[in-house]
């Protein structure tokens, strides 16, 4: 919902005889907001995806635009209108060439237009355009917590273009580090109109959702191979804008029906959180595995009492007799009940890792000798990592 250049400019560029001089491809990116600017010095002031308009007031010779256009790209500008006639005539070729080159949108608006007829015009646009980006987020948003309550968010869904019985796959992004309050709200306007940005280019179906410090894409009517080239695409774009604050991505399943969307969106954020367990940047609801029977489960309790049944001897007697018995037991099967790769791993001699497997043994009552026997207790490691993570 968040408006692009291209359509500020298709809408309005009869009425304000607005003519695109290069930087083509970056039409697609969202404005966030509009200013007048006039001086280099202070294009620090911009936060990211402004649309600048200027006079030419400030220009010294043929390359201060250029050089004020290199500064609006480096702060994350949108593009640029020169409005020409008075300060500045024409367009320096080079300055053409270097627009293109850097993908920098270029206007030129002739003298005769008022500034604060295109200014308010345009605000209002990005004003109306945020009031529905805010009721599509809040559908969604309905849709994830009160899935059952369908007149909370079907009928605006509908009819602003999504099927109510089509296909729905929840995507949530997460960066790793805590973002304190003070800057979240700006710092996640930015991860929104990057991804934004990266999807518009991408012609699909989505809408987005920020919920604490997540983010959620809800992609729609896009095949899983699709969705598959979205999100690496998003893990891309991040990586290379946002490497500071380590961003992972879960990808929930696709689901068919709006009233479906949450169990994408729950299984979605489990998905994440067993890509951080396993250091993964990105991880797919379809390659989880075993992990799929866990989450498929509604009664945690379950869960819990399987969990228990097994596992929480060794739990126990770790926290009464300060060992490490748990994390053993887990690279033991993780290696096929490889004593030596046990020991190669932990940095530990043979013996000691023998010593150590024949106590885990006699606390489990089980020799650990069988598939069963085995699979039973790797999967109580699985729903172990499952219910401490949702915990958390």
């Amino acid at each position: 919902m968040a408006v692009s250049l291209n359509e500020i400019y298709s809408d309005t560029k009869q009425k304000f005889k607005l003519d695109l001089l290069a930087g083509r491809e970056g039409l697609k990116n969202t404005v966030s907001w509009v200013h007048l600017i006039e001086d280099v010095t202070t294009t620090d002031f911009i936060r990211g995806s402004e649309l600048i308009i200027t006079t030419g007031l400030g220009v010294k010779d043929e390359y201060w635009l250029e050089h004020f256009i290199e500064s609006l790209s480096i702060q994350k500008a949108v593009g640029l209108i020169v409005n020409v006639g008075a300060y500045i005539k024409e367009i320096p070729p080079h300055t053409l060439e270097y627009c293109d080159k850097i993908h920098f949108p270029l206007f030129v608006m002739p003298w005769e237009i008022h500034l604060v007829d295109i200014m308010q015009d345009f605000c209002n646009r990005i004003i109306q355009a945020e009031q529905l980006e805010l009721n599509e987020s809040t559908a969604f948003l309905n849709s994830f917590m009160t899935p059952g309550y369908k007149d909370s968010y079907q009928p605006y869904l509908e009819q602003i273009g999504y099927k109510l019985k089509g296909s729905y796959c929840v995507v949530v992004i997460h960066p790793d580090k805590e973002i304190p309050l003070p800057e979240k709200d700006l710092l996640f306007k930015k991860f929104r109109i990057l991804a934004t940005n990266i999807l518009n280019r991408l012609t699909v179906l989505f809408g987005i959702v920020i919920l604490g410090q997540e983010i959620f894409i809800i992609f729609h009517g896009s095949s899983a191979d699709k969705i598959q080239k979205y999100s690496e695409k998003l893990s891309q774009g991040f990586k290379k804008e946002f490497a500071f604050y380590k961003i992972r991505i879960g990808v929930g399943p696709l689901v068919t029906g709006a009233d479906n969307i949450c169990k994408s969106y729950k299984r979605g954020q489990a998905v994440l959180r067993i890509g951080k367990k396993q250091n993964n940047d990105i991880v797919f609801y379809d390659d989880i595995g075993i992990n799929k029977v866990i989450l498929a489960v509604e009664d945690r309790q379950v869960l819990t009492d399987l969990y228990q049944d097994n596992l929480s001897i060794l739990e126990n007697y770790d926290k009464q007799h300060n060992t490490d018995y748990l994390d053993i037991l887990r690279l033991y099967l993780l290696h096929n009940s490889s004593v030596q790769a046990v020991a190669d791993e932990t940095f530990t001699h043979r013996n000691t890792i023998n010593y150590r497997i024949k106590k885990i043994k006699e606390l489990l009552s089980s020799d650990l000798d069988t598939m069963e026997d085995c699979f039973r207790f790797q999967l109580a490691f699985y729903i172990h990592d499952i219910l401490e993570d949702s915990e958390n």
